[in-house]
């Protein structure tokens, strides 16, 4: 105990861990939202582009201004 230095040891690095995690936790629901996002334009872009197109109409009611 001669050698113990107060405030150097394992209590001091305690409270570091939590602003750590927290970031570490922000950065992973980051990245997940991210991935759906992606995830879900990819998957709309998919389902649009095998919807068929409606056929094109030429109006052939002519209306009075």
């Amino acid at each position: 105990m001669a050698n113990h230095v107060p405030g150097h040891g394992p209590a001091r690095q305690r409270p570091r861990r939590w602003p750590v995690a927290v970031a570490a936790l922000a950065v992973l629901l980051v990245a997940y939202g991210a991935g759906v996002a992606w995830l879900g334009a990819r998957i709309g872009d998919d389902i649009e582009a095998r919807l068929p197109s409606a056929p094109v109409v030429e109006d052939t009611r002519h209306r009075a201004d």
